[in-house]
């Protein structure tokens, strides 16, 4: 299994170098569009390349924009907290 991007590492690391999502993008050779759904978790796990394209665009080692904790798969129920539904019990 492939380390899933830290959403807050990556966030923080990208306003440390003072850097728009669109400016990380363009530095990065991605779209804009996937920086925020890494940013907000809304992706599946990304390539290894795209990590290390950001990382190289933020000036960090890919390591420090990975967690060991699976990313939440796009398909995957939400709870009540993350805006899906939640029943009462009868």
């Amino acid at each position: 299994m492939r380390p899933a991007p830290d959403a807050a590492a990556l966030r923080q690391a990208r306003i440390a170098a003072g850097l728009t999502r669109d400016e990380l993008a363009v530095r990065a050779g991605i779209a804009s569009a996937t920086v925020y759904r890494l940013e907000h978790n809304r992706t599946a796990q990304p390539n290894r390349s795209t990590l290390a394209m950001l990382a190289q665009a933020l000036g960090v080692d890919p390591a420090d924009l990975r967690s060991e904790a699976p990313a939440p798969h796009a398909d995957a129920p939400q709870t009540a907290r993350e805006g899906g539904r939640h029943e009462r019990p009868a």
